[in-house]
């Protein structure tokens, strides 16, 4: 405690106790008391009540949910809507659907300098997209989901995420992690996170 605040706390207290030698014999001084007690605990509990209320909210908001957008590409969206917001793409895979079409749209975005990611397009048998992922060896590359994004460490993500349904090593640096009840999948090059995928 401080000079300044002892000398505060003391001149208060001075001028209660003057306050009640001069009102004892006048004032209900235990009637006065109990509605102040009675008052300073319905304060407590409405300032604890909005800030429970408060942090339950931020925490409904902000919990895990099944996506249905990524990387401004959404599901259901046809071959035409997408080339016609990202462009004509960059690789288009090999492996046709049964239309003959690439399964597989590829694009290279760059959202900073040294922001550089790939987005990848899938589509069902009827030409509609049923997954977006993004890949990046740079943070803040792709968007992130859930409080996830790409550059954070392993212990974190399954921290803010708990177990996932399924989690495998791919290859000697690379583990393939999946979340069925958010419909998600991650990999993590070397425990740090590289890859977002959402899926139908």
């Amino acid at each position: 405690m401080t000079l300044g605040t002892g000398i505060f706390l003391s001149v208060i207290i001075i001028a209660l106790l003057t306050l009640y030698l001069k009102t004892c014999n006048r004032w209900n001084w235990k009637k006065l008391v109990k509605r102040f007690v009675i008052v300073v605990i319905v304060l407590i509990a409405g300032i604890t009540g909005v800030i429970i209320y408060d942090d339950l909210k931020h925490d409904f908001a902000n919990r895990p949910k099944i996506l249905s957008s990524y990387e401004n590409a959404s599901f259901g969206m046809t071959r035409e809507e997408i080339i016609y917001g990202f462009g004509e793409p960059q690789i288009a895979d090999t492996q046709l659907t049964k239309n003959n079409q690439p399964e597989v749209y590829i694009y290279t975005t760059n959202k900073g300098q040294f922001n550089e990611s790939n987005i990848g397009i899938t589509f069902d048998d009827n030409d509609k997209v049923d997954s977006i992922g993004c890949y990046s060896s740079y943070e803040y590359g792709c968007d992130s989901i859930f409080g996830v994004q790409i550059g954070d460490n392993e212990e974190s993500v399954f921290k803010k995420l708990g177990p996932p349904t399924s989690s495998e090593i791919v290859d000697k640096t690379q583990k393939r992690v999946i979340y069925e009840k958010y419909r998600i999948k991650l990999i993590f090059t070397k425990k740090i996170l590289t890859f977002i995928q959402i899926y139908k």
